[in-house]
């Protein structure tokens, strides 16, 4: 909302490159940074950054969150995360307070979720992390099923075929429904503070 739309993509033209968001418009650049603010190399997943001319005109009457929302004073950093492609498409990966640090590595859990869908049975799902004493953190998935239960094996399963080890979550648990936006949306952090245990 921040700084409007700030890309386009004809699917129909680019089928390869379906899973990206698509190129930059011409009144927008991005850039991919790292957690010190430093531009990224291609394929490089970082922090989204965008200078444009539609972005808006601050927060109001907080001035100091309008100057920590910004990248090299013109670049408007949005909390998501992605990379760019050699030919500077974007790919989104995810929300960056979203991220789960296991043992030290980055785990995205819209990787997780998409494998857990995949399962013929399974409604919907979200990956967040608990604490643990071993790894910092852990992966944790709570899931809505489309029949009475599903065999929690028959996940672990497809999660041992389908990601890494550093991917795997440590613990799964079915629940009746998830916390909703009115437009739909699952409430993820309502759902992260409601199953952390």
């Amino acid at each position: 909302s921040e700084v409007g739309v700030v890309t386009d993509f004809a699917v129909s033209e680019h089928p390869e490159l379906s899973g990206s968001v698509g190129n930059a418009l011409p009144f927008v650049t991005v850039k991919i940074t790292d957690e010190h603010g430093q531009e990224l190399a291609a394929t490089e997943v970082g922090e989204i950054c965008c200078k444009t001319t539609t972005g808006f005109s601050g927060y109001h009457k907080l001035p100091e969150k309008t100057r920590e929302a910004y990248y090299l004073g013109d670049f408007f950093k949005t909390g998501d995360l992605g990379y760019l492609d050699e030919q500077g498409y974007l790919y989104y990966v995810g929300r960056k307070k979203e991220l789960i640090s296991s043992g030290g590595i980055n785990v995205y859990p819209q990787d997780i979720e998409a494998v857990i869908k995949m399962h013929p049975d399974i409604e919907d799902c979200v990956a967040f992390s608990i604490p643990d004493s071993q790894f910092g953190e852990v992966i944790k998935v709570v899931y809505t099923t489309l029949s009475a239960s599903v065999n929690e094996t028959e996940l672990k399963k497809l999660c041992l075929q389908q990601l890494t080890d550093y991917q795997q979550p440590r613990v799964l648990e079915q629940i009746d429904s998830f916390e909703r936006s009115s437009l739909g949306k699952i409430l993820r952090q309502l759902v992260k503070e409601k199953y952390s245990q």
